[in-house]
């Protein structure tokens, strides 16, 4: 990244001057892969010909807000912080409330599984979405209470927890498949829709 940065932003990009600013926007910037050292890169934008401005989406934690100072000693920061309410948790038990009604069960045992989720969910609704595919997939009463143990409140965390769920799944036909759907959804230039995803499966895995 750092080579790709330099040679087509710092040594094409920012030589050049398009006469108005550019806005960039970037969201989740928590969930990247190396949130510090994306945000170190940003560094080089006062050197840049064209002005840029950045709209940077994130939650909050200890590494990045220590980035966003260090930033700060380089460019003007501005930062705005949610509010102490949750905007999105009414929004978020709704969802839940609504899975719960399709789930068997006891009355206590669907509430204590949403306040389980409410409490963790931290605003994220990808999070609850995965939890709640998980916990509607479990067949006991045990299973749902293991999987509320287990299930990491962390977003990366949990998308480890499903990889490894994939490389140890016991049907090998099942590994494959795994395989050849990740290839061909990372590498292709645009996504695919299940059509053509079906066609690009279809010599390997023509049923």
């Amino acid at each position: 990244i750092l080579f790709i940065w330099q040679k087509v932003f710092e040594s094409i990009l920012f030589e050049m001057d398009l006469g108005r600013p550019l806005f960039w926007i970037i969201d989740a910037v928590d969930e990247s892969e190396s949130p510090k050292a994306l945000l170190e890169l940003f560094r080089a934008l006062p050197r840049s010909r064209t002005t840029v401005r950045l709209l940077i989406i994130s939650r909050k934690t200890e590494p990045l807000s220590l980035a966003f100072d260090r930033l700060s000693g380089s460019m003007h920061v501005d930062s705005v912080e949610k509010d102490g309410h949750d905007h999105n948790s009414v929004d978020i038990q709704l969802l839940v409330e609504m899975e719960m009604k399709h789930m068997r069960g006891t009355g206590g045992l669907k509430q204590q599984i949403t306040q389980n989720i409410m409490h963790r969910a931290s605003g994220n609704f990808l999070w609850v979405r995965l939890v709640l595919e998980e916990i509607l997939s479990c067949h006991t009463e045990e299973a749902i209470q293991e999987t509320l143990e287990e299930i990491p409140s962390d977003i990366s965390k949990l998308y480890q927890r499903m990889e490894t769920a994939i490389l140890n799944n016991p049907r090998k036909s099942n590994r494959v498949l795994a395989k050849a759907l990740f290839q061909w959804t990372i590498c292709a230039r645009r996504s695919l829709t299940l059509l053509e995803l079906s066609q690009a499966l279809k010599p390997e895995f023509p049923d």
